[in-house]
């Protein structure tokens, strides 16, 4: 079943689709790692009055690049799961090692 599922997302675009759209989430969130305690640093001395209460202006900073880091790490890590499993072979595999011995040409002494 899962060869099935393999193939059927190696044939089409859709595969390739999804794993690209999946690995670009990541992206976004691995850079909002860094924007988003900037904007709310931004919007907190603007509107002064949205301060939050709960802990010193630095925790909150840190609290928000720490969920967008484990927002970043899921979608990247299924993403390189996928991207191995769809398009890289094992090395000790023989259809690796046939491939290998085709792209070499045989040299004479």
């Amino acid at each position: 079943m899962l060869e099935r599922i393999k193939r059927a997302l190696l044939e089409s675009y859709v595969g390739a689709i999804a794993l690209g759209y999946l690995i670009g989430y990541g992206f976004i969130h691995l850079a909002n790692v860094f924007t988003d305690p900037v904007t709310q640093w931004v919007v907190q001395i603007i509107f002064p009055a949205m301060r939050l209460n709960s802990g010193s202006g630095m925790d909150v900073y840190l609290k928000s690049a720490l969920q967008q880091l484990l927002a970043a790490a899921f979608p990247l890590l299924l993403g390189y799961v996928l991207l191995r499993w769809l398009y890289f072979r094992p090395k000790g595999s023989p259809a690796a090692s046939t491939e290998m011995e085709k792209e070499q040409p045989e040299l004479e002494p």
